[in-house]
């Protein structure tokens, strides 16, 4: 039985950050660190599904209605900012669901979104933060640096009540897109904090950055 939890449509982070005209030069990102605090999870792989243009997906447990109307549950805390000084980050965060059945990611570059289906901070789970790496008329993004981070790097989010919540990196991982876990949507498990973005090559034929970057993190002690 798929132990993951899934909205409707929330797998599609594989179409993660809106393409930029601006092209970043990058390799693809070196993997570091170990998922090993990952493992606590035990929770099974779930299936896979080749959907529309090859791309890997996990079945999702369909509900009725627009993903996009539902509220989000309402348990744990709200993250309103984001604090990250190894690659002078301080910005601001919004919730984001789904449109179209791709993850919401907000337009302006210097904002990072809360996927608000997922998990929150002081619960099980992983509480994912997306944000553009770049913009065709925008500049850098606000994770445009997120290839750069390291385990051992703090990374603070502040909530809408005032109080903080400390996370150190563990791991970076640069996955292909057609290949993003489906952990990062997991709502069991011990709690993490993910950062996505897109990297990688760039490729002017299709517009799009090859690889994302995922950027794991567990609270502190």
């Amino acid at each position: 039985m798929n132990r993951f939890y899934w909205w409707a449509g929330g797998a599609s982070i594989l179409a993660l950050v809106t393409v930029p005209a601006w092209t970043l030069a990058s390799t693809p990102e070196n993997d570091v660190g170990s998922l090993l605090p990952l493992r606590s999870a035990r929770a099974s792989a779930p299936d896979e599904a080749v959907v529309g243009g090859g791309l890997k997906l996990p079945k999702v447990a369909i509900r009725p209605g627009l993903l996009a109307d539902k509220a989000a549950p309402n348990r744990g805390r709200i993250p309103r900012r984001l604090r990250i000084d190894a690659i002078g980050v301080y910005a601001p965060i919004v919730p984001v669901g789904v449109t179209h059945g791709t993850t919401q990611i907000p337009a302006d570059v210097d904002t990072v979104g809360w996927y608000q289906f997922g998990g929150r901070p002081g619960k099980p789970g992983s509480t994912l933060l997306l944000a553009h790496v770049s913009s065709g008329t925008q500049g850098p993004g606000v994770f445009f640096l997120l290839r750069e981070l390291a385990p051992g790097d703090d990374v603070n989010v502040e909530m809408r009540d005032g109080s903080w919540a400390a996370y150190q990196v563990f791991a970076r991982r640069s996955y292909a897109k057609e290949a993003v876990p489906a952990r990062l949507f997991s709502r069991i498990g011990p709690e993490v904090l993910i950062l996505v973005t897109c990297g990688g090559r760039f490729s002017e034929a299709s517009g799009r950055y090859q690889d994302n970057v995922v950027v794991y993190a567990v609270p502190r002690g």
